[in-house]
């Protein structure tokens, strides 16, 4: 379990992730930390999502598309996460991050993106025949 910088022991033994969280723990518990459960260095406190979907506009017509991008941390560490991964690949023990699908989320963005347009292009003609 996670508990702002602390991670307790038994909710973190049975997976690859949880016992590699618990390896850094006890590698950086030094110190003052020795023997204790708390990692003695602030940890990100934003909130991780595997994708972020964003709103592009795309040509001068006004249509809109939805763009998807796989996020290996939070919004504000993620680009650099991604360059650490692509350099030495992913660290015994993580996750990986494919189990969030990327076909799934781009079915969603494209889903998005034809209701956007769809609601856009109605509004359009609505606006048109008010003016006339």
């Amino acid at each position: 379990m996670y508990g702002g910088s602390m991670f307790i022991k038994s909710a973190a033994r049975y997976t690859k992730q949880g016992r590699a969280m618990q390896a850094i723990n006890e590698r950086w518990g030094e110190g003052k930390w020795t023997g204790t459960e708390t990692i003695g260095i602030p940890v990100c406190k934003k909130k991780y999502s595997p994708f972020n979907f964003y709103v592009e506009e795309k040509d001068d017509d006004g249509k809109r598309i939805v763009k998807v991008e796989r996020m290996f941390g939070c919004h504000c560490h993620s680009h650099i996460r991604r360059k650490i991964i692509e350099m030495h690949g992913l660290r015994d023990g993580w996750e990986p991050f494919g189990q969030w699908s990327m076909r799934k989320a781009k079915q969603i963005a494209r889903r998005e993106t034809e209701r956007l347009n769809r609601n856009t292009a109605t509004s359009k003609k609505l606006n048109a025949n008010q003016s006339d």
